[in-house]
């Protein structure tokens, strides 16, 4: 989650990691503006968490931390311990659009698609070199299946079909292909569900129930 904030300092909002807490899970958000990550955790209540961290640090600790890890935070500061090591940095003193994400994560979906992570990535990966200028995949919604298409009247076209189970409507959605890249890099290994939204709203991945993964709308979370 940490790589999809912001790596712009110019907007030090979008650099951060949005945690909160209720008394049995963190909720930790992160957008860069174009795609955003939602994920829960569970968490032993010690006091009610409403934080602004910057992402660098926190994905730095993620990189060592193993097992449990303590979280410790103040008015002005937020602190990691596991084993023998401990990090801390000072909070981002900005406010959070957080009406604004949650309005995101609360989709109206017309059309659900159950399909394996992996596979939906390598086709979007083959289509790319073919998505033009803006490097942009067009994925279209049949009965059982994702058609992945890249298409630039200089390279060429590239169309190949993902098995998928589909509930709702037949849509046909174009993605930037290096976000969509990176939310499915999220979940490799995993089946995944893409929830969709007709027209320009974001579509919606997560992980399918049972799974040990997160859950990103925009692409972890939506993908415009």
């Amino acid at each position: 989650m940490p790589g999809v904030a912001s790596k712009d300092d110019a907007l030090p909002i979008f650099t951060g990691l949005r945690i909160q807490s209720d008394e049995h899970r963190l909720h930790v958000m992160a957008t860069d503006r174009y795609k955003m990550a939602y994920a829960t955790l569970p968490w032993e209540r010690a006091g009610r968490l409403d934080l602004l961290v910057p992402s660098k640090p926190i994905t730095e600790a993620a990189r060592q931390a193993h097992g449990m890890v303590g979280l410790h935070a103040n008015e002005d500061r937020i602190g990691l311990t596991w084993d023998n090591n401990e990090i801390s940095t000072a909070l981002l003193a900005a406010p959070f659009p957080d009406d604004r994400a949650r309005r995101l994560l609360e989709a109206v979906i017309d059309s659900t698609v159950l399909v394996d992570a992996d596979a939906l990535a390598r086709a979007v990966r083959r289509a790319t070199p073919y998505g033009g200028p803006h490097q942009a995949v067009t994925i279209q919604v049949e009965d059982s299946e994702l058609r992945v298409k890249g298409s630039d009247p200089q390279q060429g076209e590239s169309e190949e079909f993902v098995k998928a189970t589909v509930e709702g409507d037949h849509l046909t959605k174009t993605f930037q292909a290096r976000y969509l890249a990176e939310a499915l890099k999220a979940f490799a290994g995993r089946r995944i569900e893409l929830k969709i939204q007709d027209g320009l709203r974001s579509t919606v991945l997560t992980s399918t129930p049972g799974e040990d993964g997160v859950a990103a709308p925009r692409p972890s979370g939506p993908v415009s």
